[in-house]
């Protein structure tokens, strides 16, 4: 819901988050990438998890949950 506000909201706008002269789109990518949103709880959130799962001892995994767990994070790198 958040990213389909925010194309309709900033449509032709460039955002601060955006690279300098890409303004907001609506178009057949962005349809595309709606619909990733959409399935990822099902089908991409557990081929990720089962790939951290499976990271080699020697790399560390974060699993940051909410926006507070990644600010802390961040604070203390």
């Amino acid at each position: 819901l958040v990213a389909m506000l925010r194309v309709i909201k900033g449509h032709g706008k460039i955002r601060a988050d955006n690279a300098p002269g890409c303004p907001e789109r609506f178009n057949w990518e962005y349809l595309k990438f709606l619909k990733w949103i959409y399935d990822y709880p099902k089908r991409g959130k557990p081929i990720a998890l089962k790939l951290l799962k499976q990271a080699p001892s020697s790399v560390s995994v974060h699993h940051l949950k909410s926006r507070n767990s990644v600010d802390n994070f961040l604070r203390s790198l």
